[in-house]
């Protein structure tokens, strides 16, 4: 890798949320497909038995509101991670 490479991993972050009102594991990949399309995130993940959203890029990205917005296009929920 180059350095520019280097750098921009190492900024890299990830953030945990809940995700609600999915029904179904396809509520769940349109959830993640809208995330991965936004600039400067890299990865978004939903387990959807628990309804927990791992989004992974740049931390400006990671941003709550920023990802909530996108999710509530579709219909859906952000929050914190449930314990």
């Amino acid at each position: 890798m180059d350095a520019i490479s280097d750098s921009q991993s190492e900024r890299q972050g990830e953030a945990l949320y809940s995700v609600q009102g999915l029904w179904c594991t396809s509520c769940a990949l349109a959830v993640e497909a809208q995330l991965a399309r936004m600039p400067g995130v890299s990865a978004a993940s939903v387990h959807y038995p628990s309804a927990t959203l791992l989004v992974q890029g740049q931390p400006p990205a990671l941003e709550e509101a920023r990802l909530a917005a996108a999710v509530s296009r579709l219909g859906y929920r952000l929050g914190p991670p449930k314990r």
